[in-house]
C-alpha cells in the first residue's frame, strides 16, 4: 500500500474535515447560534484540526510535520471540550450530539495513530517518499498504516 500523495488521501485530515462540517452545522442550530461566542470557538477550533494537518503535510520531514499534528490535536481536544459543553447546554438534539462525538473520537483516533506514525520515522523520510536515492532499509520503508488512507464505514 503506498503512502499519500496528497493531503486528500489522509483519513485523518477527511475526518477533520468532516467534523469542522459537522461543527459549523451544529453552531447553526437555533439554541447554539444565540451564543454567538460559543458558535466562533466552536467552529474555530474544528476549523484549526483539518488546517494544522494540512500545514503538517506540507512540511518535508516527519519530524516538521508531526510538530503540526500536535496542534492538530490540542485544537481537536479543545474541540471536543466545546462538544461536552454544547452537550450540558442542551444546544443541539441528542442525535446531533451523539454524531459529533463519535466522529471526533474517531479523528482524536486517526490522529493519535498518524503521530504514532510520524514519530516512527525517525525524523527521515520513508524511501517511498525520498525516491530513489533513499535508504531502502526495512526502517526506512514504512507505510502509514492503513487506517490513515483508506475511510473506515
Amino acid at each position: 500500500m503506498d503512502p499519500a500523495q496528497k493531503l486528500e488521501d489522509l483519513v485523518v485530515w477527511q475526518l477533520a474535515s468532516e467534523l469542522s462540517d459537522l461543527c459549523d452545522t451544529l453552531a447553526r442550530a437555533p439554541r447554539a447560534s444565540a451564543n454567538r461566542k460559543f458558535c466562533e470557538q466552536l467552529r474555530a477550533s474544528s476549523d484549526s484540526v483539518a488546517a494544522n494537518l494540512a500545514e503538517g503535510f506540507g512540511r518535508y520531514l516527519p519530524k516538521e510535520n508531526a510538530h503540526f499534528v500536535r496542534i492538530a490535536k490540542a485544537s481537536l481536544v479543545e474541540t471536543r471540550s466545546w462538544l461536552l459543553q454544547g452537550k450540558r447546554r442542551n444546544y443541539w438534539p441528542p442525535a446531533d450530539d451523539e454524531r459529533a462525538w463519535r466522529l471526533s473520537c474517531r479523528t482524536l483516533k486517526a490522529t493519535l495513530n498518524y503521530l504514532r506514525y510520524l514519530d516512527s520515522c525517525d525524523g527521515q523520510l520513508p524511501a517511498s517518499i525520498a525516491g530513489p536515492r533513499a535508504d531502502t532499509s526495512e526502517n526506512q520503508r514504512r507505510r502509514m498504516p492503513r487506517n490513515l488512507k483508506e475511510p473506515s464505514t
